[in-house]
């Protein structure tokens, strides 16, 4: 099975880097599969750090897929590795989806050394009524807040159903034939370039939506009460308590947020129970 090893990866400006722990790529055919809130209409933006120390020789031109979107319709944002044509190196390719031949998938020029932490962009454009959905592939960017121009771009020639959402991400861990062996870590994944790829600072940091504080308003008697604030955090330390100052008043529930659900992509949704109807304004603290 994949297995999370101690093997320390560092991508200087990367968001969370230093990464101390990694996932390492075998070759027994097993994939891991992680849900995300669906998304549609929208750009997704995947990234990650990668370091193989051994690449396949590619059974396809479509050589070892790595990473890839999932949705309502086969891939998508499909990330894939093979051999430099003299097999001492590596080259990156990208697909917006993967077609049964594999034979659309663009490879980088530039050849990648092995043994060595590079990162990974992938940039994922739904279709509109103009254009077919795109890939685009970023590798070792400049890390800055302007979003650089791609190492690569999908062929629009790319056949096959366009998902219309996109749900979950797969990493891809095939046999003896064709996976890349190696380690992966640090995968983050956005809907903005800032948020997939820079440092936000070492400190935590809680983001609220609604803002905080949050204005709860005026409550009458025979109203739906509740309300839902999504909580996201970076760099948290440990989980998150919840407590008001006021507990004959306000309600939390849960009182305890974990640094997993808090960090995810989707963040968080506390639910708040005003215990007090017929009242003017209140706000609450998070």
């Amino acid at each position: 099975p994949i297995q999370v090893v101690n093997f320390p990866m560092e991508f200087t400006g990367y968001a969370g880097s230093p990464y101390q722990k990694a996932i390492e790529m075998g070759d027994n055919g097993q994939d891991v599969t992680r849900s995300f809130s669906r998304q549609s209409g929208t750009t997704l933006y995947y990234a990650l750090l990668v370091n193989f120390k051994q690449v396949q020789a590619s059974f396809t031109q479509g050589g070892s897929t790595l990473l890839q979107l999932y949705g309502d319709w086969e891939n998508a944002g499909v990330f894939s590795v093979k051999q430099s044509p003299d097999g001492q190196k590596m080259v990156f390719g990208i697909g917006a989806r993967s077609s049964p031949v594999m034979n659309t998938y663009q490879w980088t020029t530039e050849e990648y050394e092995r043994n060595k932490t590079h990162l990974i962009v992938v940039k994922y454009t739904f279709a509109t009524a103009e254009e077919r959905c795109k890939a685009e592939l970023f590798v070792n960017p400049v890390l800055a807040e302007e979003e650089p121009l791609p190492t690569l771009v999908s062929s629009p020639k790319e056949i096959g159903t366009q998902p219309t959402y996109l749900e979950s991400v797969e990493i891809y861990q095939g046999n003896s034939k064709f996976t890349p062996l190696g380690w992966i870590t640090g995968f983050r994944l956005a809907t903005t370039w800032q948020d997939a790829v820079l440092q936000r600072g070492t400190g935590p940091e809680v983001i609220t939506d609604p803002e905080n504080p949050y204005n709860i308003g005026d409550l009458y008697t025979g109203e739906n009460t509740k309300r839902v604030v999504n909580v996201k955090a970076n760099n948290l330390k440990g989980d998150i308590t919840v407590s008001v100052s006021t507990p004959s008043e306000l309600e939390v529930s849960p009182t305890t947020i974990t640094k997993a659900q808090a960090e995810s992509f989707e963040g968080f949704e506390l639910q708040i129970t005003p215990l007090l109807v017929n009242e003017g304004v209140r706000s609450v603290d998070i």
